[in-house]
C-alpha cells in the first residue's frame, strides 16, 4: 500500500491537474493493484474499496498535496495577516483567458485552495496564530 501510495504521489502536484480521461486511467489502475491487495473481487464497490484500503483516490491526493503547499504557502507570505482581516479570505488567483492555461498550476493551485476554504473554514490552522 505504500508503496503504490508514494508512486502515485509523486510529482502529483506536476500532473495532478491532468484532464479526467487522463486520470481515470490511474484511477483504474490504483483499484485493480488494490482490489488485488486486499483480494477483493472483481465487482467491488469502489467507495468501499478506498474505505477498507485507507487510501485517496488519484484526485483526492492531488487536491490533498495542493492544500497543503498552499497553506504553507499562504502561511509563509507577506499578506497573510491581510487576508485574514478580509471578510473573505481568498487567495488572489491569476487571470487567464483559455481552457489550457486553467490547468496549470499558477492559476489551479489558488483556484482549488479557495474551493477548499469556503468549503471547510482552515484560514486559522495553523501555528502562527
Amino acid at each position: 500500500m505504500a508503496l503504490g501510495q508514494s508512486v502515485l504521489g509523486y510529482c502529483i502536484r506536476a500532473w495532478g491537474g491532468a484532464a479526467s480521461t487522463t486520470l481515470i486511467s490511474l484511477e483504474r489502475a490504483q483499484r485493480a493493484v488494490l482490489k488485488v491487495a486486499l483480494r477483493k473481487p472483481i465487482r467491488y464497490s469502489t467507495v468501499a474499496l478506498y474505505r477498507d484500503a485507507e487510501v485517496l483516490s488519484v484526485r483526492r491526493l492531488f487536491y490533498l498535496r495542493v492544500a497543503v503547499s498552499m497553506h504553507k504557502s499562504v502561511l509563509n507570505s507577506d499578506c497573510y495577516g491581510e487576508l485574514l482581516e478580509k471578510r473573505v479570505f481568498r487567495v488572489p488567483c491569476p487571470a487567464v483567458k483559455t481552457s489550457f492555461a486553467r490547468r496549470f498550476g499558477n492559476f489551479l493551485f489558488p483556484h482549488i485552495y479557495n474551493k477548499l476554504v469556503r468549503l471547510c473554514d482552515y484560514k486559522y490552522c495553523t501555528v502562527r496564530h
